[in-house]
């Protein structure tokens, strides 16, 4: 691990939350909810922005 500290913390919370997972699951396809082998869990929701409204316009009419 190379970076500043406080880069290299994060680093080592992901790497320390990876090698502890015990269970994956999913939801409804809305949400993922990890389990790990210290008794913790974490819920991962799905986010989806709607698409912008097309702004084109017909130059022929």
């Amino acid at each position: 691990m190379l970076g500043s500290p406080d880069e290299m913390k994060r680093e080592d919370a992901v790497s320390s939350l990876i090698s502890s997972i015990q269970n994956l699951e999913v939801q409804g396809q809305e949400q993922l909810i990890i389990r790990t082998n210290q008794g913790e869990q974490i819920r991962l929701e799905r986010f989806e922005k709607s698409a912008p409204s097309a702004v084109t316009q017909n130059i022929f009419n």
